[in-house]
């Protein structure tokens, strides 16, 4: 190989060479069987277009921040999310108890059969309107939880919704918070206190660099970070 590509660079020009290269590095990156692509079991979630990962349903995040969930949830912790799916099912195997809306009455359905089984899961539908955030405080305005996950529509106003059902110790996590939309919220999180700790990296199925937030306060948060 080395011999060709050093006969290659004196017939090619340097621009050539530079994409030759871009192959080769890419055809290693996609066969090296303990590279990265293969061991999180990105390269199979892209090219089958699931979010069933090494055996398992994973969210739809960054795999640094699944990483961090796989290690530091426990069976004491109450989840809140907004916006249903795979995340539901990766919670419930690992939390005491997960309480998700959700907004497309067909998705709702779908996921609500995928559940069926699933004791500690409650899934509500809920109309995307003005009262879509404030859903929290309507399901049981004084159940509080140790983490909410926020990763539905409305995400700044949801930002801003979820104060009086916060622990202590409460961590609150918002995907794509790189979003300058997102922005108004995050600020009202972070005045309030809370630290935040920014995770960017690949998403199953995806290609661009994709972010995600934790919100925690130092010295006592239920994922101890």
């Amino acid at each position: 190989m080395k011999f060709i590509l050093k006969i290659l660079s004196k017939i090619l020009s340097e621009r050539s060479i530079y994409y030759i290269n871009k192959l080769r590095l890419g055809y290693n990156m996609v066969n090296d069987e303990k590279g990265y692509l293969n061991e999180t079991g990105y390269l199979k979630s892209k090219i089958q277009n699931t979010l069933l990962v090494n055996e398992e349903y994973v969210p739809w995040l960054n795999f640094s921040l699944i990483d961090i969930l796989k290690e530091k949830l426990n069976q004491n912790l109450d989840i809140f999310e907004y916006g249903s799916g795979a995340s539901t099912l990766f919670f419930s195997k690992r939390v005491r108890s997960v309480t998700s809306i959700e907004h497309d009455k067909d998705w709702f359905k779908k996921i609500n059969k995928v559940i069926s089984d699933k004791s500690n899961i409650n899934l509500y539908y809920i109309d995307l309107d003005k009262n879509y955030p404030n859903s929290i405080k309507k399901i049981d305005p004084y159940k509080k939880y140790d983490i909410i996950f926020i990763d539905g529509r409305m995400r700044k106003e949801c930002c801003i919704s979820i104060t009086e059902n916060l622990k202590e110790g409460s961590v609150i996590i918002l995907d794509d918070s790189d979003r300058a939309k997102y922005k108004d919220g995050i600020k009202y999180i972070t005045d309030l206190g809370y630290n935040s700790l920014n995770l960017r990296g690949l998403k199953p199925m995806g290609f661009k660099i994709d972010q995600t937030t934790i919100f925690y306060k130092s010295g006592n948060n239920c994922l101890k970070i």
